[in-house]
């Protein structure tokens, strides 16, 4: 019996990898992340309208610190509603590709598995490097999941 070599699999040939198995989908990942980026770029603004709120509470009140109060308010409305709806897109958009392109990395493999010969699959017990290779689906969803969770903050 052989021993095989470790294999190495270095962090550029890992994102090698997702690169190109999130290139079809390059478009909504990128929407995906630059909606995140901006939903928690918005989360700020609920502390700067509070404390607008409190200088013009202290100011003065005049009928337009009040209508320089109500503006602040309705900004800060509109930003709390992006932040919350646009996180949510952002989610829905990033999971899906990484779906995809997992169930593409699925396929890709299938083929190239269904192109070896069968000897190969009796001599390498190919039933275990399946299961390797459905591991890679999961790490690749996970890896967008803690992309999407962990980049923009």
């Amino acid at each position: 019996m052989t021993h095989a070599l470790p294999v190495s699999f270095t962090n550029r040939k890992l994102i090698h990898r997702i690169r190109t198995l999130i290139q079809p989908y390059k478009a909504r990942f990128y929407a995906g992340m630059a909606l995140r980026i901006s939903t928690d770029l918005a989360g700020l603004y609920p502390a700067y309208a509070l404390a607008s709120v409190i200088n013009q509470i202290t100011k003065d009140h005049s009928a337009t610190t009040m209508n320089a109060i109500g503006k602040i308010m309705a900004l800060w409305l509109l930003a709390s509603v992006f932040q919350y709806s646009g996180r949510a897109l952002a989610k829905y958009l990033v999971y899906n590709v990484a779906e995809k392109a997992a169930r593409e990395g699925e396929l890709a493999t299938l083929k190239h598995l269904f192109k070896l010969d069968i000897a190969w699959h009796e001599k390498e017990m190919s039933g275990k490097k399946w299961g390797v290779f459905k591991m890679e689906q999961t790490a690749l969803i996970i890896f967008c999941e803690f992309w999407l969770i962990t980049c923009p903050k």
